[in-house]
């Protein structure tokens, strides 16, 4: 079938409903998590405004994002946009959300998801949408969020447990330089990530927005989202910390060259109620500067947004005057823990990170 007809669960026909479809690929640390928390609440007003986020395919539980979409086979991908489109029934704008597709490229199913939705709906109906932050801010929440939990797929294990006894192996310099060496361009380019979206999704229109407020306005990054959808702005979620406490990364650090990502998931919790509890509550000024941007490569940031400037602004549907912005503060400190702090990570990693006895 090659019109507008309707199609089954299981059809291979081409459905069109008229509805058009957003794909929010949203760069990690860029404000992902305040949009699908958001939308997820308030899914039934919207649906009521012909806006449908669909519960198919989307976590039940956490951000609340289309995430499982992105674990799934190819295979199951057609039966995933089918029922997409039969709960969206009656719907003219369907919303999907995931970071993990921007996360993974050149890896993930996001192209995949991309293709399958372009064949039901058609490629004209589905279009990508990406949100990006200011770009200092960027790396150092992104080099956070690296030793926190994972991030760009960077294999953490050679990272951190490949590292030996230089502590500048596994600062925010090195993880710059190993996104370098796996994605093929820099961490701070923005250009970089705007050019890799784009690649993937060649079918599709691919709308490129900033989520600073100097660039998009009043409302800041739901306002934005909301008027690009046709929606009604039903709430302005509170700010949220983008990153966690020096103490507590730096302290990750030093655990996670100690232990695998399996065991360190296990581990995390345990190790941030330590941190933040009264016992290291003095600490609270922790500060190291390899934890953050350094002069060289804010020099190498500062090079590649002046460098890029007129590109992102031809590109971008909104401004990006906020996304460039010089927000660079040199960082001095040379805090490091103590042996007694790093005693009583060893202990909590005995406790609470040490391999599950074997079975039987």
């Amino acid at each position: 079938m090659t019109g507008r007809g309707a199609m089954g669960r299981g059809g291979g026909g081409r459905v069109r409903t008229g509805a058009k479809v957003w794909v929010h690929v949203g760069l990690p640390k860029c404000g992902s998590t305040t949009v699908q928390r958001y939308f997820a609440a308030h899914a039934e007003q919207y649906r009521a405004q012909g806006l449908c986020y669909p519960a198919t395919g989307r976590s039940t539980g956490g951000y609340r994002s289309h995430e499982p979409m992105a674990r799934m086979a190819p295979a199951d991908l057609p039966a995933l946009v089918a029922a997409i489109a039969s709960e969206a029934a009656g719907c003219d704008r369907i919303l999907l959300s995931c970071e993990d597709f921007a996360n993974a490229l050149p890896l993930g199913n996001g192209a995949a998801l991309v293709a399958e939705l372009n064949r039901v709906f058609g490629a004209d109906q589905v279009r990508v949408l990406a949100y990006f932050r200011n770009v200092h801010d960027f790396v150092a929440s992104c080099y956070a969020q690296f030793v926190m939990g994972g991030l760009f797929k960077i294999n953490a294990g050679r990272f951190f447990q490949g590292a030996g006894d230089d502590p500048a192996a596994t600062n925010l310099a090195a993880f710059v330089a190993a996104f370098e060496a796996l994605k093929g361009f820099p961490l701070y380019s923005l250009r970089g990530h705007a050019d890799q979206i784009a690649r993937h999704f060649p079918d599709n229109a691919v709308v490129l927005k900033s989520i600073e407020r100097m660039d998009i306005g009043e409302g800041g990054l739901i306002g934005d989202i909301c008027r690009t959808l046709g929606v009604d702005v039903l709430e302005v979620p509170p700010a949220q910390n983008t990153r966690v406490s020096n103490l507590l990364l730096a302290a990750a650090v030093s655990a996670r060259r100690q232990v695998s990502t399996e065991a360190f998931r296990r581990l995390r919790p345990h190790l941030a109620r330590m941190v933040n509890g009264p016992k290291w509550a003095a600490r609270a000024g922790f500060d190291r500067a390899d934890l953050h941007v350094d002069a060289a490569l804010h020099a190498r940031i500062t090079a590649t947004v002046g460098a890029e400037r007129a590109t992102l602004a031809a590109r971008f549907a909104t401004g990006t005057d906020g996304l460039a912005e010089d927000r660079w503060t040199p960082a001095t400190g040379q805090d490091v823990l103590t042996r007694a702090e790093e005693a009583q990570i060893r202990r909590l990693i005995a406790r609470h990170a040490a391999p599950a006895p074997a079975p039987g």
